[in-house]
């Protein structure tokens, strides 16, 4: 870990309340959590059922724009009710923790890629997604498995998000993944700087495996077309379909 490190978990929510909250079962916040020169943010962790009263280790999953998860006092784009889900998880014998790492407002564009804009619709911009991977793999996921009984192994930790959150995850899971052993790209934005991802090499048949495609409301990838290079040639520009995601590889 790196940068300020805080230990103090609040429960949240915490009165005054100015907003209806919509917070189901046992959330936590750290914060101002920050690191590599990003912008300092508020961590949400939850929690399952019965997790004061047990030794029990538990998987857990990383979501991005982590104002969305939980709370739709915080929502920018309408509450995911994660914490809801995790809910009715638990009671069917799968609990798990999740972590709620919200975007830098402005920032969210750059954080959320890998690689520089320049080919992109969007202009030129700086790319801080490796600076918020090293935020979130080593200083955020370090604090969370200090502080909780979580199950550190690649099989059991798991990062998702949707539309630039689920790029971001992508290749998180690509990059890293003797950290993450899965992904929830939800509507992933991959054609950001024109498919990156592909170009550079990295959605290989083996690394697609990987990703399990969610249909979000940007509908498949967000609309997009871009072109995709294997190693085998140019492909010809094309939509993703679901078929070619069900079968975990792009044709």
């Amino acid at each position: 870990m790196s940068a300020r490190v805080k230990t103090h978990w609040e429960r949240y929510p915490q009165p005054p309340f100015v907003r209806p909250h919509t917070v189901v079962g046992d959330v936590r916040v750290l914060r101002g959590v920050s690191g590599g020169g990003l912008e300092p943010r508020d961590v949400y962790v939850y929690l399952p059922p019965g997790y004061e009263h047990t030794r029990k280790r538990y998987p857990v999953l990383y979501l991005q724009d982590g104002q969305n998860a939980f709370d739709d006092a915080l929502a920018f784009a309408g509450e995911w009710g994660a914490d809801d889900a995790a809910e009715a998880l638990a009671a069917k014998g799968l609990p798990c923790i999740i972590v709620a790492v919200p975007n830098a407002g402005g920032q969210r564009m750059s954080e959320y890629n890998p690689w520089p804009r320049s080919s992109s619709k969007f202009g030129t911009g700086e790319a801080k997604g490796p600076a918020y991977l090293a935020l979130l793999t080593n200083t955020i996921r370090g604090i969370v498995n200090l502080s909780f009984r979580t199950r550190t192994e690649p099989e059991y930790t798991g990062i998702g998000g949707s539309s630039l959150g689920g790029l971001i995850s992508a290749y998180a899971a690509l990059a890293h993944p003797d950290v993450f052993g899965y992904c929830i790209a939800m509507s992933p934005a991959l054609w950001f700087s024109f498919g990156e991802i592909f170009v550079r090499g990295l959605a290989t048949r083996a690394a697609c495996a990987l990703l399990r495609r969610h249909r979000g409301s940007g509908g498949p990838l967000e609309g997009r077309e871009w072109r995709a290079d294997h190693g085998q040639g140019r492909a010809p520009s094309a939509r993703c379909s679901d078929r070619a995601w069900a079968c975990g590889c792009l044709r």
